[in-house]
């Protein structure tokens, strides 16, 4: 089972730890998200103590949120060694909305 982690684990379950970790940031609320998750559970089976996976509520640790620059949902980024090294998630909207000619 994906472990959940918050802002009082991070630092141990994330950046502190001897393996790679995939975090998938998500949101309950979040239908791309719940259609992920059976992906990531998959991920955290198959890879047994090769990678550490975690979920990250958003709705509960914005100040993740805001240090991480998640702009969207799912995102998932993959830590090593104590830093980002790999991020996935929807494109940034750009904003006004292109229209054709």
């Amino acid at each position: 089972m994906v472990k959940d982690v918050d802002g009082q684990t991070f630092r141990q379950e994330v950046l502190d730890s001897e393996r790679t970790v995939l975090i998938d940031f998500w949101a309950p609320w979040c239908g791309p998200c719940k259609m992920v998750s059976p992906v990531v559970e998959a991920i955290e089976r198959d890879m047994d103590d090769n990678l550490r996976v975690v979920k990250i509520n958003v709705d509960e640790n914005m100040h993740l949120v805001r240090e991480y620059g998640i702009r969207g949902l799912p995102t998932l980024m993959l830590f090593r060694e104590g830093g980002s090294r790999w991020r996935n998630g929807p494109a940034p909207q750009i904003s006004p909305p292109l229209r054709p000619g």
